[in-house]
């Protein structure tokens, strides 16, 4: 599997479902995570998916 595609809009890799899946999830939940100052690391290892999705810790947290 080819993950770097996977964030791609519209990218699907199960060639049998293309009429019923636009590939849009990863797409979005990558631009959110972005937007708020993460980043998302996707990996493939021996038929394992994972994603981490990464965010800066701050010390203080307004109440």
């Amino acid at each position: 599997m080819d993950v770097s595609q996977l964030t791609n809009r519209f990218y699907t890799t199960d060639t049998a479902r293309t009429t019923q899946s636009i590939g849009l999830g990863l797409s979005i939940v990558q631009s959110l995570v972005t937007s708020l100052g993460g980043k998302m690391v996707l990996q493939s290892d021996n038929d394992i998916f994972t994603v981490n999705l990464i965010f800066r810790t701050t010390s203080s947290i307004p109440q």
